[in-house]
């Protein structure tokens, strides 16, 4: 850290002993400055982010004022850890993902904004083949206020639970689409299908113990506050894609596959922040990051139902090569979209009926 950095943070720390209390505004506005000087982006958004962790409060309107001496130690201490680049979420152990707070920590995925658009548009998909199946099953629908099916508590994979769970909601008549998650990480993806559709079977998987350690915490937290939608199940394996069919997710078809593997080209990883996360799930090998893009693709087709659907996170400079590969497996309405600064970022896919 640059010494007039460490000069603030040992004068903000000498009068927060020597006063016992420090205005919280007044920690923001210290905290910001040393973000900025530290090369932070959004150092206010951060110092505020920090704040409101230490104060352990949802916003500063309702939060004291003022920081206590012993506090205001805590909130210099993660200022200092972020101004070495320490990312935001492994100081807090939390992370946001469209509706969900999800622990984060080191050694697993931090999950990045940009990736809650491929999750809208597979949100999209999913709304509109259950619009089409509901008709066509209208009159046969059990009311939603009659059943529910509970997801499993222990979050471990069970093909014969998954199975069982499917057998009852198809013999209501009810669609329940089965949706497989690759390379889920902290289980971002496969948490936000969960919480805001109903009705639907996931499973994800991802090659560390770490990831799914982590997810399957993240679950049960879900499930303890209420947040999964009624009859939709999760199962979770720990599984290496490059022997997909040693698995048991391998055994099942689905309706939609969704992913954000690694994909990062080689040596293109410039950001400190970033370089803390493992190298095995930035990396997409090759030359240039499509080995293990391409592998998922070919995972994809294999276990789709036909007429079903593949979404798949990508480095921008690959858009044209993974929707050429996806066409030449045999994938239609093959494209890649655009996210909010018009950047491809993600392909998307049909597999033929």
């Amino acid at each position: 850290m640059l010494p007039q950095l460490k000069a603030i943070l040992q004068m903000t720390s000498n009068a927060a002993k020597a006063t016992g209390h420090v205005a919280v505004a007044h920690a923001i506005r210290e905290a910001s400055f040393i973000l900025r000087e530290a090369g932070i982006d959004d150092a206010q958004r951060e110092a505020h982010a920090l704040a409101l962790w230490v104060l352990k409060a949802e916003n500063l309107i309702l939060a004291s004022p003022t920081m206590d001496s012993r506090t205001h130690q805590r909130f210099m201490v993660a200022v200092g850890a972020r101004a070495r680049r320490v990312p935001l979420q492994h100081i807090t152990s939390r992370m946001f993902f469209r509706f969900l707070e999800l622990r984060s920590e080191p050694g697993v995925f931090v999950v990045r904004p940009e990736t809650q658009m491929l999750v809208q548009d597979a949100l999209d998909y999913i709304e509109h083949q259950r619009t089409e199946l509901e008709q066509k099953n209208t009159g046969k629908i059990a009311d939603e206020k009659s059943f529910h099916t509970s997801p499993v508590q222990d979050g471990a994979a069970d093909t014969h639970s998954t199975e069982a769970t499917h057998r009852v909601l198809e013999s209501r008549g009810f669609p329940t689409l089965r949706v497989l998650d690759m390379c889920t990480g902290s289980g971002a993806i496969a948490l936000s299908l969960v919480n805001e559709v109903s009705d639907i079977a996931v499973t994800a998987i991802d090659i560390s113990d770490k990831a799914i350690d982590l997810a399957q915490r993240n679950y049960r937290q879900l499930l303890e506050d209420g947040q999964i939608k009624r009859g939709s199940t999760l199962f979770f394996e720990q599984a290496d894609i490059r022997r997909a069919y040693d698995y048991s997710f391998a055994a099942t078809h689905y309706d939609v596959v969704i992913s954000n593997p690694p994909y990062v080209p080689s040596g293109q990883v410039h950001q400190m922040e970033a370089r803390q996360d493992p190298y095995e799930a930035l990396y997409g090998g090759g030359v240039n990051g499509m080995a293990i893009p391409c592998l998922v693709a070919d995972i994809a087709w294999q276990v789709l139902h036909p007429g079903g659907a593949f979404f798949m996170e990508h480095d921008p400079s690959q858009a044209d090569d993974l929707c050429c590969y996806c066409s030449e497996l045999g994938f239609e309405e093959v494209s890649s979209r655009k996210d909010l600064s018009q950047r491809q970022r993600w392909v998307r896919a049909k597999k033929p009926m």
